[in-house]
């Protein structure tokens, strides 16, 4: 009987950098529902046609005293022509194309970035994979697997952020290819984020004075891994408020201002040795019993 081999799910369906942007950008198809089309583009942010939230939901990564957002998008592009582009001073370099490869085998999707010998793997891991009553709630778990494959030791921190999805607003916009247009726009005022740490497991809760529904950002504590928690950071002001110091813990740890929108994050610090791979759970839980 000959012996089976191995199954990965990358020797099925891996597209590398370039061509995810030709399949789902450049051949992406318009879609147009009278006053809707860009709602699709979910979350969003005023008119910036969800520049500052897309970017605020990009991790990042610091490799010794070098920074890469992990994402292939370049702040300072728009997307449409309503767009109004992100200023690239806010945000660190993201991964040239060439060096990023999506993987997808629904329900689950991985993005891998090359960084040098550095090799860091996105994986978003679904609720309906839990096999019991998981299945139907509203969380998720994303896995970061860092790879080191040279032969030093490399020290990492990494940043994961989340704009809150909590009290958002209706706002209408005049764009030029319609009518009318609804988009959800973060909440700027009455924001309430408070940092907890409970039964091994460390994060932060968003939620809003107006508002009973909250969401969860949270890492569990893991050996030889340093967690940081910034319980709020404007989501235009993604280098400035998530800042770190040499330990890998946020620079400063500010209040809230009013009329502004605001996230989390949380950070995780630690020395990857030479020849050898960590993974990193991070969840993301909703609890919102109040639907509009």
């Amino acid at each position: 009987m000959p012996k089976s081999t191995a199954f990965d799910v990358r020797d099925v369906y891996t597209i590398p950098g370039p061509k995810v942007t030709a399949i789902y950008e450049h051949n992406k198809m318009a879609v147009h529902f009278q006053g809707m089309s860009k709602t699709l583009q979910f979350p969003q942010t005023v008119a910036l046609q969800g520049a500052p939230v897309q970017f605020a939901s990009a991790p990042f990564i610091r490799i010794g005293d070098k920074f890469a957002m992990l994402t292939q998008k370049q702040p300072g592009v728009p997307e449409l022509p309503d767009d109004i582009p992100a200023v690239k001073n806010y945000y660190h370099p993201a991964v040239p194309e060439k060096n990023v490869a999506l993987t997808i085998a629904t329900p689950s999707l991985e993005i891998a970035y090359k960084l040098g010998k550095v090799k860091v793997t996105r994986r978003l891991i679904s609720p309906l994979l839990s096999g019991g009553d998981q299945v139907l709630m509203p969380l998720g778990v994303e896995e970061f697997e860092v790879e080191n494959s040279g032969n030093e030791d490399e020290e990492i921190t990494l940043v994961v952020p989340r704009p809150s999805l909590v009290n958002l607003q209706e706002k209408e916009l005049k764009p030029t290819d319609q009518d009318s247009v609804y988009v959800g726009i973060a909440a700027v005022d009455g924001q309430k984020h408070e940092e907890f740490e409970s039964a091994g497991v460390r994060g932060v809760v968003m939620g809003s004075k107006e508002s009973a529904n909250r969401m969860v950002l949270a890492v569990p504590e893991l050996p030889g891994v340093a967690v940081d928690i910034q319980p709020y950071f404007c989501l235009n002001k993604y280098t400035g408020d998530l800042l770190l110091n040499e330990d890998g813990s946020f620079f400063e740890k500010r209040q809230p201002l009013v009329r502004s929108d605001y996230g989390a994050a949380v950070s995780l610090t630690f020395t990857l040795e030479a020849k050898s791979t960590r993974k990193i759970p991070v969840a993301v839980v909703l609890d919102f019993p109040v639907q509009v």
